[in-house]
């Protein structure tokens, strides 16, 4: 899928799977928008990656990153993080990929979907992620736009490690964790 011709949003991408996916996307030649609430607005995060600062809660800043996102690369493609982000972000990128009759739409997950991890807020965002993904997907197909849901194990992420670096490491995950970089290597292909 990429190459100098993909053009790909990463919602929360500042850090974490989100930043693994988009560095991986960058590597396999894709122009990559990243977007968050900390994400340095307009300014290169390496080599094809650029920054949009966009807080996911609020639909005008959402508004205005896709507009953005449209003036500079004409980008319709959505690969993104959070129930609320997937669904507005699917809003605004799906018409296009219906009109041209392909699109893929990526949302990350976690297994915290159908087993309790100690946290009922995100068990219950990650099956709304699941359902959202499996309606889209029924919506969307007939269309010629693919909807998955990307569900990688414990990916040793800064923040994985540190909130849970008493409880977890990768070694003990006897070769179970994946870099964030990996997470997006089927979506070159």
């Amino acid at each position: 899928m990429a190459g100098a011709a993909t053009v790909a949003v990463v919602t929360g991408a500042t850090r974490g799977v989100g930043r693994g996916v988009a560095s991986e996307l960058a590597r396999q030649g894709a122009r990559v928008f990243v977007t968050g609430r900390s994400a340095p607005d307009g300014e290169s995060l390496g080599e094809r990656i650029t920054g949009m600062r966009c807080d996911h809660r609020d639909d005008a800043q959402v508004d205005a990153a896709f507009a953005g996102i449209r003036k500079d690369a004409g980008a319709d493609t959505m690969f993104g993080a959070g129930v609320r982000a997937h669904y507005r972000a699917s809003q605004l990128a799906a018409p296009g990929m219906v009109a041209r009759k392909r699109g893929l739409i990526v949302n990350i997950s976690f297994w915290a979907a159908q087993k309790y991890i100690g946290n009922v807020a995100y068990g219950v965002s990650k099956a709304a992620t699941d359902k959202l993904t499996a309606d889209m997907t029924k919506e969307l197909a007939p269309h010629g736009v693919a909807v998955v849901s990307l569900n990688p194990g414990m990916v040793p992420t800064p923040t994985a490690c540190g909130t849970r670096a008493r409880s977890w490491s990768p070694r003990q995950s006897r070769g179970t964790t994946a870099s964030p970089t990996l997470m997006a290597r089927p979506l070159g292909h």
